[in-house]
C-alpha cells in the first residue's frame, strides 16, 4: 500500500513537472517573414460581444475537425510568462481581457487566442506585438504552419495552425465582427 502511494506521488510529480515545462517554454525565434494587409474601407466598431461568443460564432462559420476547448482568462490574476505563452503579448496593460481555445487532446499544432485591448486606437500595436511574439512551434513536436492576426475595432484573433485554416478561421472572424481592419501573417 506504501509503495502504491510513493508511486502516484511520483506520477503526480512528473506531471506537474510536464505542464510546467509546457507553460514556461521558453522563447523561440523565428525566421519567418511577417507582412501586413490593411483593408480599403473603414469598419465601425463591432457590437460588445463576448470573446466566447466571437469565438464560438467563429467556428459555426468555420467549423474545425478538432475538439476543443474554450477558455476566458483574467489577465490582471495570470504572471507575466503564462499571458506571453497563450497570448503572445509581454504585459497586460493595455488589454481588458482574452479568451484561449485550443485542442481537447494533443497534437495538433493549433490555438485561437482573442484579445480586446482597452482601448481601440491600442490594437495595432498590440496585434503586431502578438505576431512577433507568437511561436508556431511552442507545442512538443508539433509546429503550427502559419500565424494569422485578424484585427477588428477592440478585438484581435490570433490562429496558429495550418495556414489554410487559419486564413479561413480569421475571415470567418471578420464576417463575425463586421469586417477587418488589419490582417498580419507569419
Amino acid at each position: 500500500f506504501k509503495m502504491k502511494k510513493i508511486i502516484a506521488l511520483i506520477l503526480v510529480a512528473v506531471m506537474l513537472t510536464a505542464l510546467a515545462s509546457c507553460v514556461k517554454n521558453p522563447d523561440n525565434e523565428s525566421s519567418s517573414s511577417s507582412s501586413s494587409t490593411s483593408a480599403n474601407n473603414p469598419v465601425t466598431p463591432p457590437e460588445k460581444k463576448e470573446l466566447t461568443d466571437i469565438i464560438s460564432a467563429t467556428y459555426e462559420k468555420h467549423p474545425i475537425s478538432i475538439d476543443v476547448s474554450t477558455e476566458q482568462l483574467d489577465p490582471t490574476e495570470m504572471d507575466a510568462d503564462t499571458i506571453r505563452y497563450l497570448a503572445s503579448v509581454t504585459g497586460v496593460d493595455k488589454i481588458s481581457e482574452f479568451c484561449v481555445s485550443g485542442p481537447l487532446m494533443a497534437p495538433p499544432a493549433y490555438e485561437m487566442v482573442v484579445v480586446r485591448v482597452k482601448n481601440a486606437s491600442d490594437a495595432e500595436a498590440v496585434a503586431k506585438e502578438m505576431l512577433e511574439n507568437s511561436d508556431p512551434g511552442k507545442w512538443i513536436c508539433v509546429r503550427a504552419e502559419a500565424v494569422r492576426i485578424g484585427v477588428c475595432g477592440d478585438t484581435i484573433m490570433m490562429v496558429m495552425s495550418s495556414a489554410e485554416e487559419a486564413g479561413a478561421l480569421i475571415s470567418a472572424f471578420g464576417e463575425v465582427c463586421g469586417g477587418l481592419t488589419l490582417t498580419l501573417e507569419k
